[in-house]
């Protein structure tokens, strides 16, 4: 007969003396497969990344009327109900990403904008990439950069995500992308992108709002409908202001019913501006005239006439704000003695600057894509 030793250590406990104790038990109900209970956020930023050597991203207009520039919007979920031999079509049945623009400033800035690019109940949506096309993406790319565009929260880090322990290589989180369209006329300026994750169980999280930014660079930009300007049949000592040439433009793009090309100006930017426009002296056989002297507007409102001398550069009055089209008028004035008949000629130069916008703010955001009166 073998014996067995157990020994206790404490005070000592005969078998009558013993007692039964009772234990308090408890559990917290959780959500099958998701012992995080909420998605975590991880990371996110904004691509095409015109400028790499910005510390945000920073997009250029595309500078064309009708031309839209595509913003890829992608951010970084974690979840427990992802594994990672998962397709991104079963990723969308346990989670799913939602992202909204702002054109706002900074925090720190003077004026809190917050006007709404896509609206509330227009989300853009964002879909989960395949393991191995978020982490080429992410991992091999995005998170290298110097200095980075992409945006960290709760501490996480790029070794956090991309490590051989990472959690995209381990497929508990993902890589999800959506894109959005700005107009070729949208604001320059800063975009606020605040981005919401949401399992199949309804539990959401949202990135801070004024933590992720993307800069839509300001550019000037505009077109003219003309490569010509005839001042026509000139007066000596009177301003000639009078449209029997094709000085005086028009609101209609391209040929007009008279089966001319009246001038006119359209801008293509994403700032509001002013045009500049410079002439020579149109001198006859070599010889500079004396007394000539020209004067121009856009918009057909009587105040908006600048005068100008030869080869000043001259800045128009009238503000051509965006996505706007205005003619453009020309003058000229010779005190010298011309000859009946005689053809002279010059050069025109057309520039443009930024004209900011009043307050700081532009009036709206602008998201038609479609030229202001395209009829050429």
């Amino acid at each position: 007969m073998t014996s067995m030793l157990m020994m206790v250590f404490g005070p000592a406990i005969t078998a009558a003396e013993t007692s039964t104790s009772t234990i308090s038990t408890s559990f917290t109900a959780g959500i099958s497969g998701s012992g995080n209970m909420t998605p975590v956020i991880k990371a996110v930023w904004e691509t095409p990344d015109n400028y790499t050597t910005s510390e945000d991203t920073q997009i250029d207009p595309p500078l064309a009327c009708d031309e839209q520039k595509t913003v890829t919007i992608c951010s970084i979920f974690e979840d427990d109900a992802l594994t990672d031999t998962m397709t991104p079509d079963e990723i969308a049945e346990v989670l799913n990403g939602k992202a909204w623009l702002y054109y706002d400033n900074r925090p720190g800035e003077s004026d809190d904008y917050n006007l709404r690019v896509n609206d509330a109940d227009d989300p853009i949506a964002l879909s989960a990439l395949t393991k191995d096309d978020g982490i080429a993406l992410f991992c091999d790319d995005i998170g290298l950069r110097n200095p980075g565009i992409t945006t960290y929260y709760d501490g996480y880090d790029y070794a956090d995500i991309c490590s051989s322990y990472g959690q995209l290589e381990k497929g508990t989180a993902f890589v999800f992308c959506g894109d959005y369209n700005l107009s070729y006329e949208s604001a320059a300026g800063d975009y606020e992108v605040q981005v919401k994750a949401t399992d199949s169980f309804g539990a959401n999280v949202y990135t801070d709002r004024n933590s992720d930014w993307f800069t839509y660079v300001p550019w000037v930009a505009y077109e003219v409908d003309f490569s010509s300007i005839d001042y026509g049949n000139v007066a000596r000592g009177a301003w000639d202001l009078d449209p029997d040439g094709s000085n005086i433009g028009d609101e209609i793009w391209g040929i007009n019913s008279e089966s001319k090309y009246r001038p006119t100006v359209r801008n293509v930017g994403n700032v509001e501006l002013k045009m500049q426009v410079e002439q020579d002296n149109m001198a006859s056989n070599g010889i500079d005239f004396d007394d000539i002297h020209y004067k121009a507007r856009v918009g057909s409102q009587a105040p908006s006439w600048v005068e100008y001398e030869p080869y000043e550069l001259a800045t128009l009055d009238e503000t051509l704000p965006l996505s706007t089209m205005l003619e453009m008028d020309f003058g000229i004035y010779v005190g010298d003695f011309i000859q009946g008949t005689e053809v002279y000629g010059g050069d025109m130069t057309l520039d443009a600057i930024e004209d900011p916008f009043e307050y700081g703010e532009p009036s709206s955001i602008h998201l038609d894509y479609t030229c202001p009166c395209d009829n050429g």
